[in-house]
């Protein structure tokens, strides 16, 4: 019965992200990060002032004000980094896949953009940061971008995994030291 119920709260939850939402990553977008982030940081220095002013109210003393509207939304758990994205949040142009595109979740706060690739069938959600890289490289520049495709490309995948068995594989021979060989 409580499964029942759980489905129908995870159904309401999810929105479908309207096809706007959906922009690659720019100069312009980096400019929007962070206006929004000095909006963020003013409200919270706002908050802060206001703490450790007292009100009454009912009868009680109260510190702050009660501003939930003005906060972020919660982060999306289905729009994690790894989690696949589904069909559930709208189609997603193909002309955007394997590209960097502004972030998709709204109650993320960090300077990140995301990006959407195929991994077996399925598109995953892949999340970077939009600072600079080493301090040198910009995230729309195209050395980032190129190593962007290749860090999302199944096939980098599946050279990881291989990689990772060889090796375990050359561990569990036996050592031979060169010496011994030589005699």
């Amino acid at each position: 019965m409580s499964s029942v119920k759980d489905g129908a709260a995870l159904e309401g939850r999810v929105e479908a992200l309207p096809l706007a939402t959906f922009k690659a990553f720019t100069k312009e977008s980096m400019v929007r990060l962070e206006e929004r982030e000095r909006e963020l940081d003013e409200r919270d220095i706002q908050r802060k002032k206001q703490a450790q002013v007292a009100h009454l109210v009912d009868g009680e003393l109260k510190f702050g004000v009660d501003e939930e509207d003005d906060r972020l939304p919660p982060e999306n758990p289905d729009l994690r980094e790894g989690c696949a994205f589904t069909k559930a949040y709208g189609a997603f142009p193909p002309r955007l896949l394997g590209k960097p595109i502004e972030e998709i979740d709204r109650g993320i706060r960090d300077k990140t953009f995301v990006v959407i690739a195929p991994r077996f069938g399925k598109r995953y959600i892949y999340r970077f940061s939009a600072t600079n890289s080493l301090l040198l490289f910009t995230p729309w520049g195209c050395l980032r971008r190129g190593m962007l495709r290749i860090a999302t490309h199944q096939l980098f995948d599946i050279f990881i995994f291989l990689t990772i068995i060889v090796n375990c594989v050359f561990l569990a021979l036996p050592t031979v030291s060169f010496v011994e060989k030589v005699e």
